[in-house]
């Protein structure tokens, strides 16, 4: 995150396939099932905390992209 200079060139050139398209297509696949099952919640309550839906979100969808695993009920935002 603070990389820079010729040592972030360096850094980027090893990242840069990892964002190819073929791979963010792949990712935005593990993506969907966790965001649909936060939102489902979401719609059984009323009214519903946005911040602790966010992070349970945002950890889910980590997990399963990073991990190919989806940890849920073991996290607790």
């Amino acid at each position: 995150m603070t990389d820079e200079g010729d040592s972030w060139t360096a850094h980027r050139a090893t990242l840069n396939p990892t964002f190819a398209r073929r791979h963010l297509n792949e990712l935005v696949d593990l993506m969907i099932e966790p965001i649909e099952s936060v939102t489902s919640a979401i719609e059984e309550q009323t009214p519903f905390d946005m911040h602790e839906t966010m992070v349970k979100a945002t950890l889910r969808v980590v997990a399963n992209a990073l991990f190919s695993q989806d940890f849920g009920p073991r996290w607790r935002a």
